[in-house]
């Protein structure tokens, strides 16, 4: 076959590692050729990981997202994709927002379209909440017309297909998976008492909830634990960064180590006691699937789109409850057993193998063609 992977829509987020992975499995596919689509932030992700595609490859630093450049998109890819005969358009994640002329297969993983709830809407001011709701309504009237469309969780599927009427044999579900790295590793579960930190992989999103962390910080020094601090990710200049510093009674208590490669971030994992993740909306984090496999305890919100994936690996906390938040910490903190008996629950979780995640993308993509 020859498969054009279109990631041109993927900018930020677990989507630009979702894309990564896809295009270092089809590297290693002699069966099928490839051209491959790329926005900036995926190409850039890709160079972090020493991984150069020079051949059938087209590089945009803006998306078809944008609608003053969706027709110049459209034809610089009909242009240079002539020859290649493509049998299948993949988009990673979409909507495409353009028509394309053959068989194409979309994935869709926003959680703002498929299942928002009251907890993500209050961190949105009114204007903030009405962009959200004009943007899904949006994001459905492109995906209306897609005939295929894969997605990452059940969860998803049964909001599309009621959204959108769509055939069940059509959705199709493949859980998401972990950059190649973090698979067979050997990992030691020490706990440190004496320094403990608390890492926080995300990007900063109002429905992440970090804001958490200024009452949550507060609660545990007043409790005379300070032998903590939390490991945060974020780009030195974001406000929330800047906010953090401002605050000299916070600050002490926080690291930012930026946005992080591969490596770097099994690095922080392996250096860490806890991983925290207080985030409002997922469809199905990274983090959920890094944390099992780094045999580190987890703590984060509860919603049915985490218990689907951390089922009783991890605690749950309230969402927006800084005091159960830090109830959990502490509990986690003191109870040698309970640490011990998440990291087993963690070891009944199966994580899918990225190769055999590819191979499911092959079948469907031989299912359509």
């Amino acid at each position: 076959m020859n498969i054009i992977i279109n990631t041109s829509t993927c900018v930020s987020g677990g989507a630009v590692q979702v894309c990564s992975n896809i295009i270092i499995e089809s590297l290693f596919d002699k069966n099928n050729n490839y051209f491959y689509i790329l926005s900036k932030e995926v190409n850039d992700y890709l160079l972090k990981q020493y991984i150069i595609i020079r051949e059938n490859v087209l590089l945009f630093h803006k998306s078809p997202a944008n609608i003053f450049f969706r027709n110049k998109f459209k034809n610089i890819v009909k242009k240079e994709t002539k020859h290649f005969n493509a049998n299948l358009i993949f988009t990673v994640f979409g909507p495409s927002y353009v028509n394309f002329k053959i068989k194409h297969l979309v994935g869709f993983a926003d959680g703002w379209v498929t299942h928002p709830n009251k907890f993500a809407f209050k961190t949105l001011t009114i204007n903030q909440i009405i962009y959200r709701k004009l943007l899904t309504l949006y994001k459905l009237f492109y995906l209306r017309n897609e005939k295929y469309i894969w997605v990452e969780t059940a969860l998803t599927k049964n909001s599309l297909i009621n959204k959108l009427k769509l055939k069940e044999d059509n959705v199709f579900v493949i859980p998401n998976s972990c950059n190649p790295l973090y698979y067979n590793l050997k990992i030691e579960t020490k706990f440190d008492k004496t320094s403990t930190k608390i890492f926080i992989l995300t990007a900063y999103y109002k429905h992440k909830n970090l804001e958490i962390l200024f009452p949550l910080i507060r609660k545990l020094i007043e409790n005379n634990y300070i032998n903590f601090q939390f490991i945060l990710t974020l780009p030195n200049d974001c406000t929330f960064i800047k906010r953090i510093k401002s605050n000299k009674f916070i600050n002490n208590y926080v690291i930012n180590k930026g946005p992080l490669s591969v490596k770097e971030c099994i690095k922080t994992y392996e250096e860490s006691s806890i991983v925290f993740l207080p985030t409002l909306l997922e469809n199905i984090s990274a983090v959920y699937l890094e944390t099992i496999l780094m045999k580190r305890p987890f703590i984060t919100t509860d919603f049915i789109f985490s218990r689907n994936i951390c089922k009783d690996s991890c605690l749950y906390f309230k969402p927006m409850d800084s005091n159960d938040a830090y109830n959990k910490i502490i509990e986690i903190y003191h109870n040698d057993h309970l640490r011990n008996t998440l990291i087993e629950q963690q070891n009944k979780i199966s994580i899918l193998n990225p190769k055999i995640k590819f191979d499911f993308y092959l079948n469907i993509f031989k299912n359509i063609v």
